[in-house]
């Protein structure tokens, strides 16, 4: 009985209308999975640097997170998340251009510190031997 009063209830209430949801173009999708796919390379590289006593993560937030192989690759999904979408929905719909090239510098940093990690890769582990 209770289930019917709250389905005459919920069948009674006005509906608002409502816009149709926002899709995200191929163009955001591309965006953000390219970071996160940098980001995921740079966190492997981190972990393991880190596990091999070799390196140490530079980001003051992150390096709370390096013992913690799980957190830490959540933390770093999170930051390309919270860097790209927040960048892209500030900046997309009164300045593209920025958008992109604000995108474009996240991606040069993150390369640079996959390039960075893989030099300290081969002077120290490239053949499997920490030196």
């Amino acid at each position: 009985m209770k289930l019917l009063l709250l389905a005459i209830l919920l069948w009674s209430v006005p509906v608002a209308a409502q816009e149709a949801p926002h899709r995200h173009s191929l163009s955001e999708l591309t965006g953000y999975w390219v970071l996160g796919g940098l980001h995921l390379g740079d966190g492997t590289y981190s972990m393991y640097l880190i596990g091999k006593d070799q390196g140490r993560e530079a980001g003051p937030v992150l390096r709370h997170f390096a013992n913690h192989p799980g957190r830490f690759a959540a933390m770093k999904w999170a930051s390309a998340g919270a860097g790209f979408w927040g960048t892209w929905w500030l900046f997309e719909q009164d300045h593209p251009k920025l958008a992109w090239a604000t995108l474009a510098g996240q991606v040069g940093v993150i390369g640079w510190a996959i390039h960075h990690n893989h030099q300290i890769f081969q002077r120290c582990c490239a053949d499997g031997v920490p030196r």
